[in-house]
């Protein structure tokens, strides 16, 4: 995510009366609308949106998971909040692959836990692991 600061600075210089002033506004973020606990699932009901701009971010992350306590107006943003985690290490997944319209499915335990789209290495038999990319819930597809 690319951050983006703002700053005004005045000044009189060359002897005149007068104070350095510096103004800078943190890019806005959608904030907690009510404490979080960690684990908890976002909900549009828990995003307090003020700016144009957090209102338009609101919607991408209804869904997220709460990683740590977050308090009332505090900014939304990693690593307090990140997306679910849809697969977990040492559970069964549905290892899937589409070929040619053809699609084939076999079961593969997760070596590694992993949000929608990140890469989890999954055991399809004590020789062979593939990396996968986590599709859905409990699903990867090889990469």
């Amino acid at each position: 995510m690319r951050k983006v600061l703002k700053f005004l600075v005045r000044a009189v210089l060359l002897g005149g009366s007068g104070a350095l002033s510096l103004w800078s506004q943190q890019p806005a973020a959608p904030r907690a609308a009510r404490e979080l606990a960690r684990g908890t699932l976002l909900a549009a009901a828990d995003i307090a949106t003020d700016t144009t701009a957090a209102r338009a971010l609101a919607p991408a992350i209804v869904g997220w998971e709460v990683r740590r306590l977050v308090k009332v107006g505090e900014p939304l943003r990693a690593p307090a909040i990140s997306p679910p985690t849809l697969v977990f290490a040492g559970t069964v997944v549905k290892v899937v692959a589409d070929v040619d319209g053809v699609r084939v499915s076999r079961p593969g335990t997760a070596m590694g836990a992993g949000s929608l789209g990140e890469r989890v290495r999954v055991r399809l038999d004590p020789q062979r692991t593939i990396t996968a990319i986590v599709a859905g819930p409990a699903t990867v597809r090889p990469s």
